[in-house]
């Protein structure tokens, strides 16, 4: 099995890794997603972080590559693995 390395340290969060899609979470469900820890221009992202299903990859989604240190995927698609609409949220 071939090793995978992640750009994040933060790899797992608090370890409890969410199954629904994000629209179909509750609202009290949504209030423990994790946010993400990078930063754009200094400042916190704070946006949801996302774990992609196919390879493990996780960070938070940015419209445009390279805007969050943290970033894990551009839209709907894993920057590592490429697959599109593969992304669950991280509930902390």
């Amino acid at each position: 099995m071939s090793r995978r390395f992640f750009k994040s340290k933060y790899w797992l969060g608090s370890g409890r890794l969410n199954r629904k899609r994000h629209a179909d979470m509750s609202e009290e469900e949504l209030a423990y997603i994790v946010e993400c820890p990078g930063e754009i221009d200094g400042q916190p992202c704070r946006k949801h972080t996302y774990r992609c299903t196919v390879c493990g990859n996780f960070g938070c989604v940015q419209d445009l590559p390279n805007i969050c240190t943290e970033q894990g995927f551009e839209k709907e698609k894993c920057l590592i693995c490429g697959v599109t609409n593969s992304r669950i949220p991280i509930s902390g």
